[in-house]
Parts: structure tokens; sequence; C-alpha cells
């Protein structure tokens, strides 16, 4: 086996037990008040380790983003900045706007039919969590 394995394979486990984690969270949510503000959101905190713990972007610049970097380089700095900031504008932006549409949606957060959504939601995290284990139990070479 690959040394080059170990790493994707820990992180996909270590991300599956984070996906169990929301996927508790969410199965067992019984809805939100939205005009309570006494607690500080998680949700930004929740987001960036979730990123952390999936292999996917990391796999990403390793196959794709870094030669993508190193070929704009090759015809100037400003293509290579160029590429960075629309790639990071676009994945930004794209959470953004998200966010802008949630924020605009708080009466849809407080009815019957979201608490089902995100219930449902937490059984596809329990999916996804599952495929995490396999995949990093196939890269450990553990199956």
């Amino acid at each position: 086996m690959s040394r080059l394995n170990y790493i994707p394979g820990i992180i996909s486990l270590a991300g599956s037990a984070f996906l169990l984690y929301l996927a508790y969270e969410s199965i067992t949510f019984k809805g939100i008040d939205a005009d309570k503000a006494g607690k500080a959101p998680v949700s930004f905190r929740k987001g960036i380790v979730a990123n952390l713990l999936s292999p996917h972007p990391y796999l990403f610049w390793i196959s794709v983003g870094t030669p993508l970097l190193f070929k704009a380089y090759e015809i100037s700095l400003f293509q290579t900045l160029l590429f960075l900031a629309g790639f990071y504008f676009c994945l930004a932006g794209s959470k953004i706007a998200v966010a802008i549409a949630v924020e605009q949606s708080k009466a849809f957060l407080t009815n019957k039919l979201y608490i089902i959504i995100i219930r449902t939601m937490g059984i596809a995290l329990l999916v996804f969590a599952a495929l995490l284990v396999k995949e990093g139990l196939e890269l450990l070479d553990l199956i």
C-alpha cells in the first residue's frame, strides 16, 4: 500500500466521524426560535471544520488546482491571481448567496416542514458518513 493513501484515508475517517456528529444533531433537531438572539451561531465554525476534514479540497488542489496555478503562472502572475480571485469569488460568493437566501426565509425556518427537512438531511449525512468510512477503510487497505 502506498503511504500516500494513509493521509486521505485518515482524513476520510475523521470526516465521517464529524458527519456522524452533524447527522445526530440534525436527526435530533427540534426547531429554532428565529427571534432568539442570545447565543452566537456556530455555523461558520462547523463549516470550517467540515471543509478541513473533507479530503476532497486537498485532492482538488493536489490534482487539479495546483497544476492550473502553475500553468497560469507560466503565462503571467496576473493570470494566476485572476484564477485564484475568480475561483474564491465563485466559491465564497455561492456560499454567501445561500446564507442571504436563508436569512430572507426566517418564516420558513420556524415551520414543521423545515424540521422534517433537517431530519431528512440528517439521514443523508448518515449515508455520506458511511460512504466516507468505506472510502477511508479502502484507502487504508482495511477492506
